[in-house]
């Protein structure tokens, strides 16, 4: 099983609804991108796209 398929079986299971996806930018910095988890393979399987636009790097 992959590990996009595990995550997804957990969220299916706890019954998640909502995920606060974190990382950090080239200087290190947190950052955060929250979400509701309507179109959960989008998110998990063929990715997230996002305006970085104000993240610094």
């Amino acid at each position: 099983m992959s590990d996009a398929a595990s995550v997804l079986n957990l969220i299916k299971e706890k019954g998640i609804q909502f995920v606060d996806l974190r990382f950090t930018d080239t200087k290190g910095k947190w950052r955060t991108l929250p979400g509701h988890l309507h179109d959960r393979r989008r998110r998990f399987i063929d990715g997230i796209m996002f305006d970085g636009s104000s993240i610094a790097g």
